[in-house]
Order: structure tokens, then sequence, then C-alpha cells
């Protein structure tokens, strides 16, 4: 870069930091960005109210981030990137139809060893308590 835009650069830079003293949101306000202008400007009240400074500073930041670098803060801590690399081309498995599932006959399953049970252990069924009558 020459440093004519690096000059620029950084003069925009410090415009923006500025317009965030002023008042959160700031920042996309200069840019142009006017609907997070809005949204830093009425959090930044309202942190303000409920936190204090430290609330304030944090939406500032998180203004002045999204004005520099189009991301918030939480994307920039998850690691979060809008470009992400596309995903690799997932195969298509084989349809099961009703022609791949030909019926087995019993005599098939018994030379195979397989029975008709679902595999649990059959339980015996249990009996009632009599019921005791009432005087």
């Amino acid at each position: 870069m020459s440093s004519k835009a690096e000059c620029a650069r950084s003069l925009e830079t410090g415009v923006q930091i500025c317009g965030e003293v002023v008042i959160p949101g700031g920042s996309n306000l200069i840019k142009g960005d006017f609907v997070q202008a809005g949204i830093h400007a009425g959090l930044g009240l309202v942190a303000r109210a409920l936190l204090g400074f430290p609330g304030l500073l944090l939406v500032s930041t998180n203004s002045l981030s999204k004005a520099l670098t189009d991301r918030h803060l939480y994307e920039h801590w998850s690691g979060a990137t809008e470009q992400a690399a596309p995903a690799a081309p997932v195969e298509a498995s084989p349809t099961i139809t009703s022609q791949t599932l030909s019926p087995v006959s019993e005599e098939e399953n018994k030379k195979a060893g397989r029975t008709r049970s679902s595999g649990k252990a059959a339980k015996a069924p249990r009996s009632r308590p009599a019921k005791k009558k009432a005087n």
C-alpha cells in the first residue's frame, strides 16, 4: 500500500474512534451504517444505565469492531468467519426400496441360524395378586 492510502485509512480509523467517544455507534454512523449505529446507540445507553462505564465501553468496542472489520466482537472471539470454506460434497447413500428387501422364507432363516425372536429374553407373564374384598 502506498503511504497516502495508509494515511487516509489511519485518519478514518481515528475519526471513527472519536465518534465512539461522543456516542456509542458513532463509528457506524460515520461509516454510513445507520441501522447498526442506532442499535449500538440504544444498547450503549442501556448498558451505561445498567452496567456503568464497563458496559458502555464494551458496546462502544463492539460498535468500532463492526465498523472497522464488519464483524462483531463475539465473532472475533469465537473465530467464526463469514467466508468459511465450502463443505465437501456429501455422497448420497443408496436408497432402500421394496425391491431390495426381498422376503426371506422361514426355512432360509433356520438354515442361517436366525430365529424370529427379537433377541431379548422372554419374560414370564406376571400374575396379579388377588384383590382383597372390602368388609
